[in-house]
């Protein structure tokens, strides 16, 4: 059962989705954040999936200025899916419950998507704070006014140049890809992104750090490490049946699956996950049959209780790492990613946490 509440007769030009689950102690801050973006039409929808906490008493003040709608615990995937659905606006904005944006995010996006029509999705530096420890995440570079025209929205080792607090898509784009994918129960958000650039290739990325990521303790998927490691596993599984379904021809990406891959087999036996180790390894080899992804499926099936165990994991990390160097090598030969002209200058004001 859905209840729905809102405001605006208006047609905005973005939509910014928040789904909201057991997040009292951020959600006012998040909406604040957000509510505060100026120059741009936007309507704020919140899914609340089935808060057990006092998530919806700290919202209320802010009813007249959100749509508001509440559905029975389903997921995160489930409350995003929800508000791609009920969103008016052209573009789509995602929004974590306890995330926050600074000033400017929205108009520098929007601007650039209005002048650049051919683009279906881009996204904006960030910084990520863990257990009160605060880094960028791509690089020192904080350029204002500076935008980067990319291929690919991941780099050489298969790492993601975003975060879903960071991006914004076109709705009916990410319709055409049918949304978040409910079956998965993490990394959702990851598979979507996947999804979304075989599709559309272009991604354009703004240098200037205008987004913040919070990883705290209370996101519980984060801390269950074998149901993560299990669900990447799925995603991957997924993509390369994508891949040959569709018959695609783009082996840089499946190059960068198989990296993820080994470091899933070798994260699984580190942890101690041997059923699930050699399950992924098994599936590693037949999909890319090499002479090292035969070793770690051999490593895999070693005893732990046997010391080349850890001796094979180790070679392997070593291997797999002197891979990636020279990938990266590779990279950086390669022609300078195109750039687009300069924005106009925005002084965003940084926030502060709201206690």
């Amino acid at each position: 059962m859905c209840n729905v509440s809102g405001i605006a007769d208006t047609q905005p030009d973005v939509s910014v989705i928040i789904p909201l689950y057991n997040k009292e102690k951020y959600i006012v801050a998040t909406l604040r954040s957000v509510l505060q973006q100026t120059q741009v039409d936007f309507e704020v929808i919140v899914v609340d999936d089935g808060s057990t906490d006092r998530s919806f008493e700290k919202i209320q003040p802010y009813l007249d200025h959100i749509v508001f709608i509440h559905q029975e615990n389903q997921g995160p995937s489930s409350a995003r899916n929800r508000g791609i659905l009920e969103a008016r606006g052209e573009w789509i904005a995602f929004m974590d419950g306890d995330d926050l944006w600074r000033q400017g995010k929205l108009k520098t996006q929007v601007q650039f998507l209005r002048e650049n029509p051919d683009f279906h999705w881009c996204g904006v530096n960030f910084t990520c704070e863990s257990e009160g420890t605060f880094s960028p995440r791509l690089g020192d570079t904080n350029e204002e006014g500076t935008w980067e025209v990319l291929s690919d929205w991941m780099d050489e080792q298969g790492w993601p140049k975003t975060w879903t607090s960071a991006l914004m898509m076109r709705r009916t784009s990410v319709l055409s890809v049918q949304m978040f994918d409910t079956d998965l129960p993490t990394g959702q958000d990851f598979d979507l992104c996947v999804r979304f650039a075989l599709k559309f290739k272009k991604y354009a990325f703004y240098k200037q750090r205008l987004a913040h990521y919070v990883n705290n303790a209370e996101n519980a998927i984060s801390t269950q490490e074998e149901r993560k490691l299990n669900s990447c596993f799925l995603m991957y599984q997924k993509h390369f049946h994508y891949i040959n379904s569709n018959n695609i021809k783009k082996l840089s990406y499946v190059r960068r699956i198989e990296l993820a891959l080994q470091g899933l087999v070798i994260r699984s036996n580190i942890h101690y996950y041997p059923k699930l180790g050699r399950l992924q390894s098994r599936f590693l080899v037949r999909q890319c049959p090499t002479v090292l992804n035969l070793l770690l499926f051999l490593v895999s099936h070693i005893p732990r209780t046997v010391s080349m165990n850890i001796i094979g994991i180790q070679m392997l990390r070593m291997i797999r790492q002197t891979l990636r160097d020279f990938m990266a090598l590779r990279a950086s030969v390669r022609s300078p990613a195109q750039s687009l002209p300069r924005v106009a200058k925005s002084n965003p004001l940084y926030l502060s946490r709201v206690k």
